[in-house]
């Protein structure tokens, strides 16, 4: 849970599933900021379009976390 003071921000989860010899990992993000909020985090961040923004970083990360277990094995 993301939370800036009292209002809460996002809450990001990750989901660890067995997968053949393996294990599939699934990265979720819920933004569950107010209006006030994303207007004010567009201006504080530079980041116009947050779920793109993190759809993008969150592949990256899993990307990077793959790569990470499978040099491992």
């Amino acid at each position: 849970e993301v939370v800036a003071g009292p209002m809460k921000v996002a809450r990001w989860e990750y989901r660890f599933d067995a997968d053949g010899d393996g294990c599939r990992v699934t990265e979720t993000w819920v933004d569950r900021r107010g209006k006030t909020m994303v207007f004010v985090g567009k201006v504080v961040s530079g980041v116009a379009d947050r779920a793109e923004h993190n759809r993008s970083t969150m592949e990256q990360t899993l990307t990077q976390l793959a790569a990470a277990a499978e040099s491992r094995q």
